[in-house]
């Protein structure tokens, strides 16, 4: 990333005002009310919060991987391969655009909520909410917001299984971690937005990827039954009687074939 952006604090700080800009610009400037109407009439509920956004994002994702890797190969093989191109997607855009988080802001009325309200053992960690972590990890990844992309990708999952009360955690679970990321501090509401967007990008690209992949493939295969089965047709055929006629038939017929082929593959 160092060759990208020269001083990534600094761009990371100068994003985030934009991004305020933007979201004051277009109405979405809504975490700093939420959160401080949360902190001050419902406090309980911004510590469920709190622990939603530590300890739901990996456990969750983990176990839904390893169930449906032994219920569903096909399925998990699909969505691990739509995760890995969200990643790659995501990466470009920490790499271009680097974002401080709103908990970095005290002076926009953000509050770093897990720092203030626990849970304790999470803030017993040097590296949370430090900016001097930038030299170990990523702290200005903020845009887009895998944590909440990823759960929408599950999200997706859940839907697309059978059992009704799976279905509603794939409304319940993304629904959650919106507020969660954003009523901590962790994310603005456009990195959600950004997130959801990688997601389902993701999903689209994935299904472009793999329908140029076997296009290919699948047309010439085709095409090789048809030259060995009209091969077969002119090994009988010749045995019998006139080669000359035999050939131009099979070349006819081939190059009518193959025609159809391709017409059935677009």
């Amino acid at each position: 990333r160092k060759y990208i952006v020269s001083d990534i604090e600094i761009a990371a700080f100068a994003n985030a005002a934009k991004v305020v800009s933007f979201e004051l610009g277009g109405g979405l400037f809504r975490e700093v009310s939420w959160q401080s109407w949360t902190i001050a009439h419902s406090k309980p509920l911004i510590i469920f919060m709190n622990w939603a956004y530590v300890l739901t994002f990996g456990p969750i994702i983990g176990v839904t991987a390893l169930i449906i890797y032994f219920k569903d190969r096909p399925k998990y093989l699909h969505y691990r391969n739509v995760l890995m191109v969200s990643f790659i997607i995501a990466l470009i855009g920490f790499a271009v655009f680097p974002l401080s988080p709103p908990r970095f802001l005290p002076e926009y009325g953000f509050v770093d909520t897990i720092r203030n309200l626990g849970p304790a053992w999470w803030i017993g960690h040097s590296w949370y909410g430090s900016r001097d972590t930038a030299v170990y990890f990523n702290v200005f990844a903020a845009m887009p917001s895998l944590h909440f992309g990823w759960t929408v990708l599950f999200g997706i999952i859940f839907l697309s299984m059978g059992p009704r009360l799976i279905k509603l955690c794939g409304v319940i679970y993304p629904t959650m971690t919106f507020f969660a990321i954003v009523l901590t501090g962790n994310h603005y509401i456009v990195d959600a937005i950004g997130g959801a967007a990688v997601a389902v990008s993701s999903i689209l690209l994935y299904a472009l990827l793999l329908r140029l992949r076997f296009r290919g493939p699948e047309y010439l295969a085709t095409a090789g039954d048809y030259r060995r089965k009209l091969a077969g047709q002119f090994n009988n055929s010749a045995a019998s009687g006139s080669t000359r006629g035999v050939l131009a038939r099979v070349n006819s017929i081939m190059r009518l074939k193959v025609y159809r082929v391709g017409r059935e593959m677009e």
